[in-house]
């Protein structure tokens, strides 16, 4: 009994050890807390942000082309009140505490016995992985998305589920998907209605309403048929629309993606999972940049969890995690062609796999 807590604390010794290390090795961490470097995609929201306080159309700016509607900026707007530098520092801030956050969580929840050690493993799988800290250094609220994600899953509170599901879906609209697992409970649909209710009504304070139209009349019509790129593999986008452009079989796309979206809503509600339709969500959005991909991670300890009941799954998930943890750089100036279609898709397989082993679990519990 000894000899294994201190094996425990050797192993949580190493394993904050290696964190640390991470975090002073890593520039990403180091640039974006410093706030001294662009953060490409927050400096833009932050700009925009500001034109917002003088009354600007947030979709008429042209520094960037936001696919959500205006309550998106209801997460940059506070930081326009900060200088640029304090800004970066404090969204970066906000996200790192997120993935902490997030690991506690889920160390908690699934091994009680083990949080310590499990915490520090889950941060240092979370930090080390590529979709983390690209999100970091575009600036991209996808780890707080993640934390939400963390705490519908560990937590039973319905106002809570409710509440986290209203913020992701504030954050980026595409998570609204995930209302329909708790489209049954009265109690779930009451508790969003009234958080997203008081998001858009404080919302109101800085946007004009007249953008709301304005967004649904012109912008929204649009997004799927955002055009593909006409050279290259489109590696950022892990969505099927671009995974079908990069294997060539982008004319199929538009005959079975409704269809196929129909099917994974039938699914998703005949489950109740949320988890399965988090990653519906990610792997059927027009647009699922790689850094989107961050927020799966909760889903992946919750499979990892329920791996006991059907361990000849063990190497899926490795798979799984893998393809999801990784990044080809040469695959964006690579040629088009099969494999390096497939290969540059591995964000996309990893979502697929991760599904199906979700899907599985759902059916034994």
């Amino acid at each position: 009994m000894k000899k294994s807590k201190n094996l425990q604390k050797a192993i949580v010794s190493v394993l904050a050890l290696l964190l640390i290390i991470l975090f002073v090795k890593a520039n990403i961490f180091k640039n974006s807390l410093s706030g001294q470097l662009p953060i490409l995609d927050f400096d833009n929201y932050y700009a925009v942000s500001n034109l917002i306080k003088d009354g600007v159309n947030p979709y008429l700016t042209g520094l960037m082309a936001s696919a959500g509607p205006p309550l998106v900026f209801l997460y940059f707007f506070p930081f326009s009140f900060l200088n640029i530098t304090v800004a970066r520092f404090a969204t970066t801030f906000i996200n790192i505490g997120a993935g902490f956050l997030a690991c506690y969580l889920l160390a908690k929840k699934f091994f009680p016995k083990y949080k310590a050690l499990s915490f520090l493993f889950f941060s240092l799988a979370f930090f080390s992985a590529f979709p983390t800290r690209f999100s970091i250094g575009m600036g991209q609220p996808d780890i707080l998305v993640a934390l939400l994600i963390a705490i519908v899953i560990t937590q039973e509170s319905q106002l809570l589920k409710a509440f986290c599901i209203s913020a992701m879906s504030v954050i980026k609209t595409i998570y609204l998907f995930c209302t329909i697992p708790f489209a049954r409970n009265r109690k779930f649909i009451k508790y969003f209605i009234l958080a997203t209710a008081l998001f858009l009504a404080v919302s109101f304070l800085f946007l004009k309403p007249a953008w709301f139209p304005y967004y649904f009349r012109s912008i929204f019509p649009n997004l799927n048929n955002t055009p593909l790129p006409t050279s290259g593999l489109d590696y950022y986008n892990q969505s099927l629309k671009s995974t079908f452009y990069r294997i060539d079989l982008s004319n199929l796309y538009p005959f079975i993606f409704w269809p196929i979206l129909a099917i994974a809503a039938l699914v998703v509600f005949l489950t109740q999972s949320f988890e399965l339709a988090t990653i519906t969500t990610l792997l059927l959005s027009p647009i699922s940049w790689q850094h989107y991909y961050v927020s799966l991670f909760p889903i992946f300890i919750a499979a990892f969890a329920k791996m006991h009941k059907n361990p000849k799954n063990i190497l899926l998930f490795v798979m799984s995690i893998l393809l999801w943890s990784v990044d080809f750089p040469w695959l964006h100036n690579a040629q088009v062609n099969l494999i390096n279609g497939i290969l540059a898709s591995h964000f996309f397989i990893s979502g697929c796999i991760l599904y199906f082993l979700m899907y599985n679990a759902s059916k034994n519990d």
